[in-house]
């Protein structure tokens, strides 16, 4: 089986990818707003959060970078990498025809996965799409070389310790490259060989990220983080019926997600996806036919085919069913999929003109969906502006305030703020709130990088103690009189309602 890719056509991806990436997401490169998490700007202070999670390797990455996320060089990267990633996959899957590089550069470069990691985790996009590389050059290496398998457990073993949710790219390629190697008929020896490596490569990339990473957190002191996106309870099933049940939610919930995509014009493009699977499905059994395959090769095509959205949603049983816009890029690999049966297929003009046309109308969705996105982001970052100007204006008034020295709590959050709500237009987003800061650690990276204002915030169990006390409770919420107090010599900021125990 050739993985060979022509000069012509690596020009050709690079060429497609740069206008189809740079036209949904150039706007928010060129934008120097943060908003959520990405109000963290110095990385190198959250390098104990990334270990905690198990992503070891970002700090590594950072040196190389630099500190500061730069949005014009994170989207210079993150275009770099994802051109070559796709690449790679062209070469895998023997995509060749201009149509297919077309659309793959556009399923890929234009999706909500890039838009919401774009608007609201835009320091780590650089790191996703690396981590995308990794693992499409892990099974490059394991299917182009004999020993390719030694070498592909440490390149993806790299990209787990940058972002492990795009294991699931890893996956879903492995069984697409079987899936090719079923259509051309290759000997099922070599096809059994092949999946056999493939095993072996996952597992044993598992197993030692597993041990580097409790490595990693002896020699540091540090805990595996026990929150939503947490490491701690990886592995920690509470019985066979629970894991079944979750087995079952993960298999089911890439075809969920067909009826739900976060995109304009969801329900076009809900039946446009549908459209793509039953074009897939009609392709592979015409392609079966074509080849006339003996019963033990369609077996073997058949199961490859039905691992596919296990393979696709690998993460959330993982996880126990933990899954958010960052964690199903693989989704969108998908793409990959009829674009491979066309190439093999004679289908009619017809069909490939109604499937590109296809790709054409969700990647507009999804332009129009990350253009709104990014716009909303800036919106908020203005309107967050307005905000803090007014809380610091009427924090300077108070009487024994003295500015870097007093010690300032912000009681409740901007969730439960009276003056929260959804923007008219943007009902639909996908947003967390009006304002930028959405969580007490993105007051301190706001206040001291983003507005150069010295304000001295406790830490959290401080804070905690003092936003859970009777008589903040008790005040009124901004912007009310009386929002903002000076008690027992610190200045009280009530910014939300509080929730018990908050």
């Amino acid at each position: 089986m050739s993985f060979s890719f022509s000069r012509s056509n690596v020009r050709r991806v690079l060429v497609y990818t740069a206008v189809f990436f740079f036209l949904a997401h150039g706007f928010r490169f060129l934008a120097p707003n943060f908003s959520d998490d990405s109000l963290l700007i110095s990385q190198t202070e959250n390098t104990d959060w990334q270990i905690s999670l198990g992503r070891f390797m970002q700090p590594i990455y950072w040196r190389i970078r630099g500190d500061i996320p730069v949005p014009s060089v994170i989207g210079f990267l993150s275009y770099f990498f994802l051109a070559c990633a796709t690449c790679v996959v062209c070469s895998l899957l023997g995509l060749a025809r201009r149509s297919s590089l077309l659309m793959l550069c556009m399923a890929l470069a234009g999706n909500a996965t890039f838009a919401i990691a774009n608007s609201s985790y835009i320091s780590w996009t650089d790191v996703y799409m690396l981590s995308f590389l990794c693992c499409a050059l892990c099974v490059y290496v394991t299917a182009k070389y004999r020993f390719g398998f030694l070498g592909g457990v440490p390149i993806l073993f790299a990209g787990l310790g940058l972002y492990q949710s795009y294991l699931e790219t890893a996956i879903v390629l492995f069984l697409l490259v079987l899936i090719r190697m079923t259509l051309e008929k290759q000997a099922l020896r070599d096809v059994i060989l092949f999946g056999l490596k493939a095993l072996f490569v996952l597992l044993t990339a598992l197993l030692l990220y597993a041990a580097v990473y409790s490595l990693s957190l002896r020699l540091t002191g540090i805990q595996a983080q026990s929150a939503y996106n947490g490491l701690a309870s990886v592995g920690k099933y509470d019985d066979l019926g629970s894991m079944l049940r979750l087995l079952g939610e993960t298999y089911l919930y890439p075809f969920q997600y067909l009826f739900r995509p976060e995109s304009h014009l969801p329900h076009v493009v809900s039946t446009l996806y549908l459209f793509l699977l039953a074009v897939s499905f009609f392709e592979l059994v015409q392609t079966a036919q074509y080849r006339c395959m003996d019963i033990s090769r369609l077996l073997f095509l058949l199961a490859f085919t039905l691992l596919l959205p296990l393979g696709l949603n690998a993460v959330y049983f993982i996880s126990k069913g933990i899954t958010y816009a960052l964690t199903f890029y693989a989704f969108f690999l998908m793409a990959a999929l009829p674009l491979m049966l066309l190439e093999y297929g004679g289908a009619r003009l017809r069909l490939r003109y109604a499937v590109s046309f296809s790709f054409v109308i969700i990647y507009g969705c999804s332009l129009v969906f990350s253009s709104q996105l990014y716009t909303l982001r800036e919106l908020e970052f203005r309107s967050t502006l307005s905000l803090v100007t007014r809380v610091l204006d009427r924090v300077e008034l108070t009487d024994g305030y003295v500015a870097g020295e007093t010690s300032v709590v912000f009681a409740g959050n901007l969730y439960n703020s009276p003056l929260l709500f959804k923007r008219p237009g943007f009902e639909s987003s996908f947003t967390h709130t009006t304002y930028a800061l959405t969580y007490e650690s993105t007051y301190a990276p706001y206040f001291n990088q983003v507005l150069g204002y010295r304000v001295a915030l406790p830490d959290e169990e401080e804070r905690a103690r003092f936003a859970n006390r009777a008589d903040v409770r008790a005040m009124p919420v901004f912007p009310a009189e009386g929002s903002i107090q000076m008690i027992d010599g610190v200045l009280v900021v009530h910014i939300g309602r509080q929730q018990l125990g908050e």
